[in-house]
């Protein structure tokens, strides 16, 4: 396992970070967490010299702290680094903040955090930020030693990234960076100028969320005709760790075999060069001219105040582009029952939730007009 120091750094993260954001399920309930290969998960991953393990207040239906306390502080304490979050859109007084933040400490059964975040942070958080003092407050924490390594979490444009960063001093910044986005949210442009900060880069959505483990027919040809021995993931996660300014890659791993993959590509020749760079242009040019919509399914715009699945409306719709098999989006949409994008009032409450800035209520009439499109009389499959 690579360990990439940095001099204001407290500690010395792996390169691959373990998300405890998608751990593995008993069933569809995110708080149904499977401890019993969860915590074989943990202990593999230490093991590989994995010791970097991010969580956050509302992960898994607000259980993720919860796991952390029962399963991976059970491990040595200096056998692990922990990072957790502020849910600054949970917060509307600095009373709140410091409730949040011991309820955090106790459900994680720690005294300290070794990373601490402002979590998901846009235009509006940000304001609430500065108004409500809670950079002070955090940064007052730090100076008693409760918190090590202080920074934030950030879904919006460079500008906003770049700005914010000036305000405060900061010891990392988290942003969304694969290689789609390197372009499509000009991640490049946040990455260039942290690094020109001094300050690195912990990765957010390497895989954007599974979807570049689960690509496009025409953009998985491409990749296993340059190798045909590495999955999509594999690609993904190299694009990222080739970029020096980055501290740590966080990967939120549902399995076992998703865990191993990650380990060996961090663990073997993973340099990107000039032609696999390009390479990697190509399948995002491919990616984004598929229709896909951009969901990364964070559950951030869950629940809908009028039972929409919109995660699964959009991966139903997502998976039916790949496959061009009309019968089995028929069965998939059907199967969400209640869930379906025909309940969508057009109330837009999840937008402002969304990190991708999808436009949810417009993109949930795309499952909605094909599915109406696809069962109508005398439409053949």
């Amino acid at each position: 396992m690579e360990y990439r120091d940095f001099p204001n750094i407290k500690g010395s993260p792996s390169l691959l970070g373990f998300g405890l954001m998608r751990l593995p399920l008993n069933s569809d309930d995110p708080k149904d967490i499977n401890y019993e290969l969860g915590r074989e998960m943990i202990s593999r991953a230490l093991d590989r010299g994995i010791n970097y393990f991010d969580t956050a207040y509302m992960y898994h239906g607000y259980m993720s702290e919860i796991f952390v306390g029962e399963v991976l502080t059970k491990f040595p304490r200096d056998s692990f680094l922990l990072a957790d979050k502020l849910p600054i859109n949970s917060i509307d007084t600095l009373d709140q903040a410091k409730e949040i933040f011991a309820h955090q400490l106790e459900k994680c059964q720690v005294e300290f955090f070794d990373f601490y975040l402002l979590h998901s942070l846009h235009r509006e958080a940000i304001d609430k930020v500065n108004r409500l003092g809670i950079y002070e407050l955090l940064a007052d924490y730090k100076a008693q030693g409760v918190i090590k390594n202080l920074g934030f979490s950030i879904h919006d444009t460079p500008d906003v990234v770049e700005n914010f960063t000036l305000q405060h001093d900061w010891d990392m910044v988290q942003i969304q960076l694969n290689y789609v986005d390197w372009e499509l949210q000009n991640a490049k442009r946040s990455y260039q100028f942290l690094a020109e900060q001094n300050i690195p880069v912990v990765v957010m959505e390497p895989v954007r969320g599974g979807s570049l483990a689960n690509l496009p027919a025409d953009c998985k040809e491409k990749l296993k005709e340059a190798d045909s021995t590495v999955s999509a993931a594999s690609w993904a996660i190299r694009f990222v760790a080739s970029l020096s300014g980055v501290l740590t890659i966080l990967s939120g791993m549902s399995n076992p075999e998703q865990l191993e993959d990650n380990l060996c590509t961090i663990e073997g020749a993973y340099q990107i060069s000039q032609a696999e760079s390009d390479l990697l242009d190509e399948v995002r040019k491919l990616y984004l001219s598929s229709g896909r919509i951009p969901c990364t399914d964070c559950q951030y715009c869950m629940p809908c105040p009028y039972g929409v699945n919109i995660p699964e409306s959009f991966s139903v719709y997502n998976r039916y582009l790949d496959s061009d098999d009309g019968g089995k989006f028929c069965k998939e949409y059907v199967m969400l029952d209640k869930g379906q994008p025909d309940a969508c009032t057009e109330c837009r409450e999840c937008e402002p939730k969304c990190p991708q800035k999808i436009k949810i209520s417009e993109e949930l009439k795309k499952p909605r007009s094909y599915y109406e499109h696809i069962t109508a009389p005398g439409c053949n499959l």
